[in-house]
């Protein structure tokens, strides 16, 4: 039970990663005078999503180790 906890953690994550560096792409690609004045957050949008992708990688990978090796 604990680990499928820990798998939906790390795929929430994942997700909510890719979420904010789509809605990223979709502001800077349809509003760029938007983007000029929403530069910091923009910014903060961008990497925080690029952070949170790597999380969740990451924590995905872990869950698939320790569960390749209960096995």
């Amino acid at each position: 039970m604990r680990m499928m906890n820990t798998f939906g953690r790390a795929i929430g994550t994942l997700g909510v990663g890719v979420l904010a560096l789509g809605h990223w792409l979709w502001i800077y690609e349809s509003y760029p005078a938007l983007t000029r004045a929403w530069q910091m957050g923009g910014a903060v949008e961008l990497y925080a999503g690029i952070f949170l992708i790597g999380v969740g990688v990451h924590a995905l990978a872990l869950v698939l180790m320790q569960r390749s090796r209960a096995a």
